[in-house]
Parts: structure tokens; sequence; C-alpha cells
């Protein structure tokens, strides 16, 4: 039995003809042609679906790939725009630390003056105690003085 069907399969798989009701049934040369003709209709078909499906996966990967270079040139312009501020903050920065060298330096100047006006304080005080102690000397030699010359 197994041999009859080997040899059933191989010979449909060389001829192909076709089983109706239990009797067999050799095709005609035009009903082959219609059923290659048929097959390769069914094969254009589905290459033409496969076509059709490999084209819309095309448009959808190039409205991907356009999107992604739009996210991507927004990007760049989101990094150079940052780059800018970062710059700019830099500058700003950097004129803060110049400005803020010359409030140092000033007040160091402001200070040695003011160290300098101290000094010159203490020695108009000495010299104002120098004159108070003269002046109060004359009154004492004075007041003698008036004193010997009533006598």
């Amino acid at each position: 039995m197994e041999t009859k069907a080997m040899r059933f399969h191989i010979h449909n798989s060389l001829y192909p003809d076709k089983w109706s009701t239990g009797i067999y049934v050799r095709l005609s040369d035009e009903d082959r042609d219609k059923k290659k003709k048929t097959d390769l209709s069914q094969s254009i078909q589905n290459q033409t679906v496969m076509t059709g499906n490999i084209q819309n996966m095309i448009i959808e990967t190039k409205q991907m790939s356009d999107e992604m270079l739009v996210m991507a040139q927004q990007s760049e312009g989101a990094v150079k725009d940052g780059q800018q501020t970062v710059d700019r903050l830099q500058m700003q920065a950097q004129k803060s630390m110049e400005a803020n060298e010359q409030v140092v330096s000033s007040v160091a100047n402001l200070i040695l003056n003011a160290k300098s006006v101290e000094e010159i304080t203490e020695r108009i005080f000495s010299i104002s105690s120098q004159t108070n102690l003269l002046a109060l000397n004359a009154a004492i030699e004075a007041a003698r003085a008036g004193e010997a010359g009533k006598g």
C-alpha cells in the first residue's frame, strides 16, 4: 500500500492530474495550461501584494526618517541656542569677576586711604593737644606775671 501511495504522489508531482470521485482522470493539455496560468496568476498576485506591502513599508520608513531628520534639526538648533546661552553666561561671569576684582582693589585702596586719614587725624589731635597745653601754660604764666606785676 505504501508503495502505491508513493507512486501516486510522485505521479501527481510529475503529471498534474486530478482525482474525481475516486476515479483517476488525466488532465488534458488545455486543463494543464489553465492550471499553470491560474498558478502563475496567483503567484503574480501574491508578488504584487508583497510588493505593495514592501512599498508601504518603504513609505513609512521614509516618513519616520523625515520625522527623525526634523527632530535632529530641532535638537541641533536647541543645542546651538544652549551653547550661545552658555557662552553669554560665561562672558557675564567673566565680567562679574573683573568687576569684583575692581571692587576688591577699590576697597583695598579705601582701606589704605582710611589708614592715612586716621594717621593724619592722630597727628592733628596730637598737635591740637600740644597747642592746648601750650595755651594752658601761657595762661598760667600770664596769670603769674599778672600777680607778680601787682606787687
